[in-house]
């Protein structure tokens, strides 16, 4: 009875050292978001297709899967290895952390270099993109002045409580309405000569 007693206790025991189990993401399967994962303690064993967790998916639909090289932690029901979950990467030592991360610092930086950074000690939002940014809106709405180093080009109008301002060409198929100045600096906001 006692030696029973004792096998299923290094069973139970060994079930729950296989629950939680670190690996290296070997595939990523888009269209279901979940990855295989290569075991780093059992000899180059990948595991099935396993679900990515998020932080919700049916009404609220999160997506971000971890790439081809991601460290990674799984944890598996105590049936085996069919059935799991990838909880999420982290960094091992290997690859290091942004440039400027901080305890103040949230950031995000995507593989073709651009960035979403927020500072709460500065309470500053910096987004970098070497491409376009669009934004598709019913209104924008921005309380303070908007200053921007290139054009600024609308379908709709175009309006401010305070300055605008722009080193580029701002356009706009409707109308531009400001409380604060619009200046050209040419020194003439219609591009043509008053008498």
């Amino acid at each position: 009875m006692l030696g029973w007693l004792e096998k299923r206790i290094d069973d139970l025991e060994a079930r729950q050292a296989q629950m939680m189990r670190v690996g290296t993401v070997k595939t990523v399967i888009q269209a279901t978001g979940r990855a295989r994962v290569e075991l780093t303690d059992a000899d180059g064993l990948i595991s099935y297709e396993l679900p990515v967790l998020v932080a919700a998916a049916v009404s609220d639909k999160y997506y971000h899967l971890p790439a081809v090289g991601d460290r990674v932690l799984c944890l598996f029901l105590p049936f085996g290895l069919e059935q799991g979950f990838i909880l999420g990467a982290f960094y091992d030592g290997k690859i290091g952390i942004p440039d400027g991360a901080g305890a103040n610092l949230t950031t995000v930086v995507f593989r073709d270099g651009g960035t979403v950074k927020y500072d709460r000690a500065a309470h500053t939002l910096t987004v970098e993109v070497s491409g376009d940014v669009a934004v598709t809106a019913t209104t924008l709405a921005v309380t303070g002045n908007v200053t921007v180093t290139g054009t600024i080009s609308a379908d709709g109008n175009i309006s401010s409580g305070g300055d605008i301002s722009a080193d580029g060409d701002i356009s706009s198929g409707g109308d531009i309405t400001a409380d604060g100045s619009v200046t050209d600096t040419t020194g003439n906001t219609n591009h043509h000569a008053h008498s």
